[in-house]
């Protein structure tokens, strides 16, 4: 019980910050932001962890476990986060159809939902700012960690069967 009460407190503690850290002033990336917030936490937490009473702190033999559960935690809630940080066609339509009420929308109410401006545009530029794509004359091109990554995503859509346009 010590190892998952750590482990929560752990993911607490970092979310928290997060909150903190977010209502203080947004970091410009936010995606290195949140990693390098759910690493330090830890490792802060290692560094205190002396000065609490023994019986609250997990075993040698749990350190692992509790580091596997908290990593698998952020890694899931670094995928969300990517998920809200931005406006999502889906999530834009889900609302529109809500405000609609019960007699819906059509076709033609939603399609001016999706645009350049909300959609591509911040994408283009938050893809530019993490180094996976860079301006060329007319357009965007992947770099080398944007080609990297690029492989990564069509190698784990195809372990997952995800068709390319789901």
């Amino acid at each position: 019980m010590t190892a998952l009460l750590t482990s929560l407190a752990l993911f607490g503690t970092a979310w928290l910050a997060h909150l903190l850290w977010w209502r203080i002033a947004l970091p410009r990336r936010h995606t290195a932001a949140l990693l390098l917030l759910f690493a330090i936490v830890p490792v802060a937490a290692a560094v205190l962890a002396p000065a609490l009473p023994a019986a609250h702190l997990p075993s040698a033999a749990e350190v692992p476990g509790v580091l596997s559960l908290y990593a698998g935690a952020a890694a899931c809630y670094l995928i969300v986060y990517t998920g809200i940080e931005q406006t999502s066609p889906t999530l834009a339509i889900v609302r529109a159809l809500e405000r609609a009420g019960g007699g819906g929308c059509s076709q033609e109410n939603l399609a001016p939902l999706i645009t350049e401006d909300l959609f591509v545009r911040p994408r283009l530029e938050a893809l530019a700012l993490d180094g996976l794509i860079s301006r060329q004359a007319g357009g965007w091109a992947l770099t080398t960690r944007g080609r990297r990554a690029a492989r990564a995503a069509t190698f784990l859509a195809g372990v997952f069967g995800i068709r390319e346009n789901a």
